[in-house]
């Protein structure tokens, strides 16, 4: 199995199973070809899940071994969007148990290796994305939040692509996508840092302001804090 660094996705995102890919690689390359198929997927601004005996002692035992534990956290900290359970939950003895354990993991480890200036950030735009422009928007977003801190990055989203590809930088604080476009919501609860939010109508581009006593009235936002406010062709800090 060969994953090339020019390749261009042909589908809307990626699993890394384990399982299949155990039938066409040895064993010991697994682990290489996961972190190449993570890597590439957040260059090209894909959503790639990591599945295949993730908790697999839970199937009959109420604990993960360590090993899983560590394969948990290696996911989360290579940035995988998800962490997918298959047999645990469909004919484990002890289902509810690894969903819980899966969710503790996965806080633990994203807690630990959140960094407050995320690597991505180091790479140019056309290295993340096939789309300069907005890789780039989304990376200013990204460190205008930062520098300012902010509360959140607000997105006002129609297609998804620039939450997606805001989101892409693996920032240490909120990526809040409002769309009253279902179909974009379901597609952007795939991103691991995106919280996609129904908007009661379609905000334009100079509604920041209204998008924010929206958020705050739903709790998303703190009274009184600021956030960065993306839209396809510009980005501002909006302060209440």
């Amino acid at each position: 199995v060969t994953v090339k660094t020019d390749y261009e996705f042909a589908a809307d995102g990626v699993m890394v199973a384990r399982g299949d890919l155990g039938v066409e690689a040895d064993y010991a390359d697994i682990p290489i070809l996961q972190h190449r198929i993570i890597g590439e997927a957040h260059r090209q601004g894909k959503p790639v899940i990591v599945a295949t005996q993730v908790l697999e002692s839970m199937l009959h035992s109420p604990r993960p071994t360590r090993a899983e534990a560590t394969d948990v956290s290696h996911a989360v900290r290579e940035g995988a969007d998800a962490v997918m359970l298959s047999g645990e939950t469909s004919v484990g003895k002890y289902p509810v148990d690894a969903v819980t354990v899966l969710r503790r993991l996965m806080e633990s480890s994203e807690e630990a290796f959140a960094s407050p200036i995320p690597p991505h950030l180091s790479e140019t735009p056309e290295e993340k994305t096939e789309d300069p422009r907005a890789g780039a928007l989304g990376e200013a977003a990204v460190r205008l939040a930062l520098l300012l801190k902010a509360q959140a990055i607000v997105v006002l989203s129609r297609s998804g692509r620039t939450a997606i590809t805001t989101a892409k930088n693996h920032p240490p604080l909120p990526v809040l996508a409002l769309s009253n476009n279902p179909r974009v919501r379901r597609r952007l609860s795939l991103f691991h840092g995106i919280a996609p939010i129904a908007a009661p109508h379609s905000f334009g581009p100079e509604e920041a302001a209204a998008a924010g006593r929206f958020l705050r009235s739903q709790n998303w936002l703190k009274p009184g804090s600021p956030f960065v406010w993306v839209t396809a062709n510009s980005l501002r800090l909006e302060h209440p």
